[in-house]
């Protein structure tokens, strides 16, 4: 699957407002592995990696913290 394809498959599937927190923080977990991709992919610059791994971090606490209860 092409790097576009993953990242129109992850806005089809964003969770909608009222989706149960794991279903949520699944998502987040799906983020993390596209802005990796972006990261990793040969066409992203230096300083666009930078800010998708930032990202993918980002992503990746929310994803932990719905896990741990924290619904806001």
């Amino acid at each position: 699957m092409t790097l576009l394809c993953e990242i129109g498959d992850l806005m089809a599937a964003r969770p909608n407002p009222v989706a149960p927190p794991d279903v949520v923080a699944d998502w987040f977990d799906r983020k993390a592995s596209v802005l990796d991709a972006i990261a990793a992919d040969d066409l992203t610059t230096t300083a666009q990696s930078a800010t998708a791994r930032e990202c993918a971090a980002l992503a990746r606490a929310r994803a932990q913290e719905l896990r741990q209860g924290d619904h806001r």
